[in-house]
């Protein structure tokens, strides 16, 4: 049933208190998703916006979404509430790690309020016919009008919502490891701040189209893709094209991290013909990989690729269900970690 005051009018919409109290609403993190759908239920957000009455059980006639527009917007709340609350058990052991960024990004928000007036916003043009994208602007516009938001705060939620399918396209469609990509995205944000939201955005967006839809890969993506125009954001465009650091200068901590390992007592082989077998394995891995791969891969994981290559290569024994130790020692301990 609708119980929304009619005291919510024109001037109400147009309110510096209320929205005070909305922003508050949407901004909770952890509240936002449980209140707001008790406000859908009893329209008060379809009376303070009434564009939002057209989103009220609205069907979305996709293969992908499960939900109608109403609740899968909401639903984006839901998933930052749980991204809130939780490590990501939902998303299951492999996706842990991935969502320390995600939750990070949550903690350092400063304008949170931002990020839930975009999401409540975001596919408002789809209570038109025909493609939401170009439906949205006026809609928006219209909105934002009413709203007695800052000039900027009003550009971030554009930004947001006309580029909120922006990484995740990227990401599913494109190569997102590209350095044209990366660039292209990266321009597009501007500023950290932007790009982190746009980062919690599209987590929360893409969790909020149906069961299954984000996977832990896709989350590992729109995690290198975060890294990535970070990386472009703050080191500059012209450092981000130089390689991160030299071949040379690679090599030489490659060399130190297996010594390292040696000199843990896991394994002992100082001999002439053992340094050799390193450096030629670490060099000839290095010469077979551009800047990218160097770029967005830490030394921990060049160390155990190129462990994992030099065990392959070995001459095997007939009979033996493994290669003969004649890997350099340093290499064992590191494909076993």
């Amino acid at each position: 049933s609708r119980v929304a005051p009619d005291v919510i009018d024109d001037a109400f919409r147009r309110s510096a208190d209320a929205l005070a109290v909305f922003r508050r609403i949407v901004g909770n993190t952890r509240g936002a998703y449980d209140a707001l759908g008790a406000m859908h239920g009893a329209g008060v957000i379809q009376k303070y916006i009434p564009e939002w009455a057209e989103a009220d059980c609205h069907p979305q006639l996709d293969a992908h979404h499960m939900y109608t527009l109403d609740e899968h917007s909401l639903n984006l709340f839901r998933s930052v509430k749980r991204l809130a609350e939780t490590a990501g058990e939902a998303m299951g052991p492999s996706a842990a790690e991935e969502l320390v960024l995600l939750r990070n990004a949550l903690l350092e928000n400063r304008r949170p309020d931002i990020l839930g007036l975009s999401m409540l916003l975001h596919d408002i043009g789809k209570i038109q016919v025909g493609g939401h994208v170009e439906n949205t602007p006026p809609i928006l516009a219209r909105i934002l009008e009413r709203l007695p938001l800052t000039a900027e705060e009003k550009d971030t939620i554009e930004f947001l919502v006309m580029n909120h399918l922006q990484m995740s396209h990227i990401a599913t469609r494109r190569d997102y490891r590209s350095d044209e990509n990366v660039t292209r995205f990266a321009r597009l944000c501007g500023t950290p701040e932007r790009l982190a939201l746009l980062y919690l955005f599209t987590y929360a967006d893409m969790n909020a189209v149906g069961r299954g839809t984000l996977t832990g890969w896709k989350v590992m993506i729109l995690q290198e893709m975060y890294v990535a125009a970070s990386l472009f954001l703050e080191q500059g465009e012209r450092m981000f094209h130089e390689a991160a650091t030299s071949r040379e200068k690679l090599a030489a901590r490659l060399r130190e991290y297996f010594r390292d390992s040696v000199s843990l007592g896991r394994g002992n082989d100082s001999t002439a013909s053992g340094a050799e077998r390193l450096a030629a394995d670490v060099d000839g891995h290095l010469a077979g990989m551009d800047a990218r791969y160097f770029r967005y891969t830490s030394i921990k994981d060049v160390a155990r690729d190129i462990a994992l290559l030099s065990r392959l290569r070995a001459p095997s024994v007939a009979g033996s269900p493994s290669p003969p130790a004649v890997v350099h020692p340093a290499f064992a301990h590191v494909v076993a970690e």
